[in-house]
């Protein structure tokens, strides 16, 4: 059924209009999902419902400079949103200054409305045809290539919106309190699991086998550890 709706969505021209739904609809579930949590951690409406938009409309940001670096400052090139989620802490160190709020509130945040955006935006890969994988017999189609590919989209989805309840679970753990954690936490996790999943990719190695965005995997895991272990010497010393 899916394949069919992919094969009509393409005979008909109709592949960036699904790709920007389904970068439309994550923008909605965010903000809602935003806020739910911030009631959660006390924070105010309007200040929850501007830290996930902003924060967004600057990962967007963020995301053209990193491509446009990859490309050697010739073209902003293509873009993926995994190149971003290592630049999610500075984002959430400046919207802390700008509203006034706790920096582990707003990292706390993101970390959710980040990987839920990312988890239902990824079909829209699915539907426009981008970020394949390799041919597979029981793949989804792909109208440019003409094939059966690995869902690795679809993969990816799964993992974030995983990744959401694993958060939410340590979230719900700790009643709710920001700590500052669950960001380390995602972009450790996550950082792994995405160099893994580049193997499935069927895009440009540069060395070792391995594309730009495993290395980008392997500098997001890094950033995550170091800052997991800053946090964790922080709360020892605030214990001791």
């Amino acid at each position: 059924m899916l394949n069919r709706l992919i094969v009509w969505i393409a005979e008909n021209d109709l592949q960036s209009e699904a790709y920007s739904i389904c970068g439309t609809i994550p923008l909605f579930i965010a903000g809602a999902y935003g806020l739910w949590y911030g009631h959660k951690i006390k924070m105010r409406a309007w200040k929850s419902f501007c830290v996930v938009e902003l924060g967004s409309y600057a990962w967007g940001q963020f995301m053209n400079i990193v491509m446009w670096a990859n490309s050697g400052f010739r073209e902003f090139g293509d873009r993926n949103v995994a190149v971003v989620f290592v630049y999610i802490p500075v984002i959430a160190w400046l919207l802390s200054k700008i509203f006034r709020e706790r920096y582990e509130a707003v990292s706390d945040q993101l970390a959710f409305t980040a990987m839920l955006m990312y988890g239902f935006g990824r079909w829209g890969c699915v539907f426009f045809g981008c970020c394949y994988g390799y041919p597979c017999s029981w793949g989804i189609y792909n109208p440019w290539k003409d094939a059966y590919l690995f869902p690795v989209a679809i993969l990816e989805s799964v993992i974030a919106l995983t990744l959401v309840g694993v958060l939410l679970y340590l979230s719900k753990k700790q009643n709710y309190k920001p700590t500052g954690r669950l960001l380390p936490i995602l972009l450790t996790v996550y950082g792994i699991l995405r160099f893994f999943i580049e193997f499935l990719h069927d895009n440009e190695k540069v060395l070792f086998g391995c594309s730009k965005l495993a290395f980008h995997a392997l500098f997001m895991a890094i950033v995550g550890a170091i800052l997991w272990m800053r946090k964790r010497k922080q709360q020892r010393r605030i214990v001791s």
